[in-house]
């Protein structure tokens, strides 16, 4: 009886918990926007008939931007806050895909949809992961993540779907004027509470002195490896499977039905995270998902792509959730919150850009060899995040 009353008193703790409720609200809103387009993105310059080394060029350009100017975006959400940071990245990433719309009438917008792009994540993924570092607990983080991730997945697991019937019966311009709509939606529950500054002090000096050391390379590499392998599993893997269906609407259907059976995986593995050692669920996350990267290079029907994405979307979960409270316990620990945030971002970002870089010129001679590299570039980065330690 006990045991029952002090679980479900916990279980929503963290709902309502204000300052994450809120963000929760507002991120899971803003993800079904970007879920309903972000899949496709890739494939609408495919077809305007660009290739797919045009579209890792345009993802090089915003992540090393966005790597170079970061630090000082840590500078502007230390001044402006948390919350107001979060609120200003919205009109530019409303920039983003305005720019994306009319870019097949005006080249040059292409120029805009980078720096809006990178103006958003930078204002935005730095705020948020300070917020979440700042007001998730040590004892219940793994659960607190589970929820995000289940209210996430839930309303993420029919975006791509609904985007893929979008686009078979509609066209492009109805999906991102929804998008659009959505995405100022989800600026709503930042207006419910007090602003939040990082009281801690975050200089240019500071950051460059403590982020280079020779210890904080084995949590650079295992930031990059977390890095380098999702943004190949999100961007790449569905151009991927998109060249054996050919179908929006069962590309949709595919991520959307895998997206959902992650769901119960999802809330399990987050309360394990909350009492067993991160290190070895890690472990275990890695040696599983590491498999997937080889077993995406088999697929020969939609059927075979949709087995092949549930094994690898289970297993990124097994990484991501032990991995993802690891890294707020040690940003939350850290003399400097702010200063962790901004390397972390730094050392997720900033191998991706040159690995598209190099795939770049892989893809301009060979689309097949361009997908090898790729997946192969992936498993071995996967591995690298064994080096985060607690």
């Amino acid at each position: 009886m006990y045991s029952c009353h002090h679980r479900r008193i916990h279980l929503f703790h963290y709902i309502l918990n204000r300052e994450l409720s809120e963000l929760y609200l507002s991120n899971i809103i803003r993800a079904f926007a970007i879920s309903l387009i972000g899949l496709f993105i890739p494939l609408y310059f495919l077809k305007l008939g660009y290739d797919i080394s045009f579209v890792l060029l345009f993802y090089f350009g915003i992540y090393l931007l966005y790597s170079l100017f970061l630090p000082f975006f840590g500078i502007l959400v230390k001044k402006i806050g948390v919350k107001h940071s979060m609120l200003i990245s919205l009109p530019f990433l409303l920039l983003t895909y305005i720019s994306l719309y009319y870019f097949e009438k005006n080249f040059n917008l292409i120029y805009l949809a980078i720096l809006s792009n990178v103006i958003c994540i930078g204002l935005y993924w730095v705020a948020f992961h300070l917020d979440f570092s700042k007001y998730s607990k040590d004892r219940y983080r793994g659960r607190e993540l589970g929820f995000l991730n289940i209210a996430n997945t839930g309303v993420m697991a029919a975006a791509p779907f609904l985007g893929g019937i979008i686009l078979n019966y509609l066209n492009y311009r109805t999906l991102f004027l929804i998008v659009i709509f959505l995405l100022i939606c989800s600026s709503y529950p930042l207006f419910l509470s007090r602003e939040i500054y990082e009281k801690r002090e975050f200089t240019l000096k500071g950051f460059f002195t403590h982020s280079f050391e020779k210890t904080k390379i084995p949590e650079f590499l295992a930031f990059s490896g977390e890095g380098v392998g999702s943004v190949i599993e999100g961007l790449l893997w569905p151009v991927f499977i998109f060249q054996l269906v050919k179908n929006y609407a069962i590309l949709g259907g595919i991520t959307s039905l895998a997206i959902f059976l992650t769901i119960a995986f999802t809330y399990f593995w987050g309360i394990l995270t909350d009492k067993e050692a991160n290190n070895r669920l890690i472990k275990t996350g890695v040696l599983t998902n590491f498999f997937s990267w080889p077993l995406k290079m088999t697929i020969i029907s939609p059927f075979t792509a949709f087995l092949v994405d549930l094994y690898s979307k289970l297993t990124n979960s097994a990484i991501a959730l032990p991995f993802n409270a690891l890294v707020y316990k040690k940003a939350k620990k850290a003399p400097h919150m702010l200063g962790y945030v901004v390397f972390k971002e730094f050392a997720f970002n900033f191998p991706r850009a040159l690995v598209f870089f190099l795939l770049y010129f892989i893809f301009t001679k060979s689309v097949i060899l361009g997908f090898i590299s790729a997946f192969s570039i992936a498993a071995i980065f996967s591995l690298f995040i064994l080096f985060l330690k607690d």
